[in-house]
């Protein structure tokens, strides 16, 4: 529970920024897929010990990952198309 409270920051400034794409191409991609990758594990875990607790906050967290990676994606082809450089962040 305590990943959900620490991915609220995150979200606030994904959806705050969701129109302005220089600031969304600065999010880390990696961080998203990490994110998901935790949860998941989580999930598998809490499954095992038979405890909804332990991988409730996979109910938000994996889709504002998703809508954040979707966003961080959508901004960086804008950029793309307006001919801006782009950051590279090593995941694709």
């Amino acid at each position: 529970m305590v990943s959900l409270v620490l991915w609220v920051p995150q979200a606030q400034k994904t959806w705050r920024n969701r129109n302005d794409s220089a600031q969304l191409a600065g999010l880390s991609v990696a961080t998203q897929y990490i994110l998901i990758l935790s949860q998941v594990l989580w999930l598998i875990y809490g499954l095992l010990i038979s405890s909804f607790w332990v991988w409730s906050s996979l109910l938000v967290n994996v889709p504002a990952a998703t809508l954040t990676l979707f966003l961080i994606h959508r901004a960086k082809r804008r950029l793309r198309a307006e001919g801006v450089a782009v950051p590279h962040s090593g995941a694709r």
